[in-house]
This record gives structure tokens, sequence and C-alpha cells, in this order.
């Protein structure tokens, strides 16, 4: 049973750690520092105190008006604190306190940034795929070397190195998973702009997709990408059955990349036994 006490302080660093993204989401696309100035209205300049800066309760409190000037703020502010704030409740019901959990709450936090982002300015900032990459390398070194995880498929997945007694290097899964499933996503987008002579999937995609293995693996990663294109299927005809979009307008596809990462995350064991299952494999 998870500890009701260790759940909710978990989710108020989340709400924390969300305040944090709402800074990265609204100064990465405009390449301002994340640092200088401190937090303050866009609109009048006024530096937020910390009591204005409390998540979500402040801008419930100030009903989404910047308290100096009435400036309106957009309600993303609350979601973004409010979704990262649950990711984080979540994966700690999920993995508990452990090498998962860090390993995940903190790719979740990068990934809700590239959904934030990509939505809105369709381009995905090299400073979070880089970091969701590292902290996916970083957990697999540790768990490694710390006896928590294990190479797998040790037979198949390794490497000779020359000139050392014929030995071999079992490579990790992070790397496999990098390698792969960003290879994979890149020959799509090959094979798509040939087809369609136009770019059918930008190479921001393919950097994410490639950071997004390196955290679940290859296997989790192609999946991943069919949830991915469902969900965007399904949104895409949507959209255009409400009138919001044409046939040929752009959609951006990092937020269905981010959506399909985040239900292997979660579910992914679930929906690779259900699979199994159904195939007849298991």
């Amino acid at each position: 049973m998870p500890d009701w006490w260790s759940f909710a302080a978990v989710c108020v660093f989340g709400a924390i750690a969300g305040s944090f993204l709402n800074v990265l989401i609204w100064r990465l696309p405009r390449d301002e520092s994340i640092v200088k100035p401190p937090s303050h209205c866009t609109a009048c300049g006024y530096i937020l105190r910390p009591w204005d800066n409390i998540p979500m309760v402040s801008w419930l409190v100030y009903r989404g008006q910047c308290r100096e000037c009435g400036a309106r703020i957009s309600s993303r502010y609350f979601w973004i604190e409010l979704l990262t704030a649950l990711l984080w409740g979540v994966m700690y019901l999920r993995f508990g306190w452990s090498l998962e959990f860090l390993q995940y709450v903190l790719v979740a936090s990068a990934l809700v940034a590239v959904f934030a982002i990509d939505l809105e300015h369709y381009i995905i900032p090299d400073q979070l795929w880089i970091f969701a990459a590292v902290v996916g390398f970083v957990a697999d070194a540790a768990g490694l070397a710390g006896g928590w995880r294990h190479f797998p498929w040790t037979g198949l997945q390794t490497v000779s190195v020359p000139f050392v007694w014929d030995r071999v290097l079992p490579v990790p899964h992070s790397l496999v998973g990098f390698i792969v499933y960003g290879g994979v996503v890149l020959l799509v987008g090959i094979a798509g702009r040939a087809a369609f002579r136009k770019d059918a999937m930008g190479f921001g995609d393919v950097k994410l997709t490639a950071a997004i293995g390196a955290n679940i693996g290859a296997a989790y990663g192609l999946v991943s990408f069919f949830l991915a294109a469902g969900v965007g299927a399904v949104i895409g005809v949507a959209m255009i059955a409400a009138g919001r979009r044409q046939r040929m307008d752009e959609i951006p596809f990092g937020p269905m990349l981010v959506a399909g990462a985040l239900i292997m995350i979660l579910f992914g064991r679930e929906i690779v036994g259900w699979w199994l299952r159904y195939a007849g494999l298991r």
C-alpha cells in the first residue's frame, strides 16, 4: 500500500516542478534565459513575490490575473502545474520510491514541456530532448552499476572489442532504444518525404523519439509510436469534423509522441502482456 503522506508530498513537488516548466515553456521558444530575470508579469514586468507564485493557488486566488496590472494570465499555467503534480503522484503510485520513479518523473516533466511548446510553436527545443536522453543514459548506468538492472538479451546485444582478446561489451538498453527507435522514425520520415514530396515528420520528432527510446527501450518505443499515430489520427479526424482544421493543415506530432510515451511508461507491461496473450504468444 502506498504511503499517502508521501503521495501528497510528491504531488506538491510535482506542482513546484510544473511551475518551473511554465518558465521553460514561455522562455525556451523565445531563446530567453531561464534564470534571469526572475518570474514576472509579461505585460507590466512586475516581479512576482513568493506568495504570487504558489503553484495553482496563486492563479486561483488572483483569478488568472496579474495582481499589479490586472493583465490576463493564461490558464495554461494552472493546468501545467496540475498535470505535472498528477503525473508525479501517479508515477509514485506506480513505481514507489525507486530508480524508475526518479527517472520517469524527470522524463515526464520534460515531455510535458515538449507537449506544450510543440503544440503552440511547432518546435521541440534541443534542451528538452537532450535532457530526457541524458536521464535515460544516467538511470541505465546507475541501475547497471548498482545491480538493479541487467543487460537485456546479452547474447544478441553485444559489440566486439578489437584487439582485446575477442571480448564483447553488452550494449545498455538505453543506447539500443535511442538508436533503434530514433532510427526507425527517421526512416519513416524519409519514406514519408519520398512518398508525399513534403516533410511527413520533423527532425525534432526524430530526436524526441530517440530520447524516449533511451528511457523506455526500443520495443516499448515502437509500440508508443503506434499509439501516438492512433491518438493523432483520432484527434485529427475530430478536429476536421469540428471545422477546426482542414485536411492539409499541419498538426504537430510531438504531443502525440508524448502521449504515447507516457502511456507506455505507465501501462506498458499491461499493454504488451495483453497483446502477447491476444496473439497467442503467452
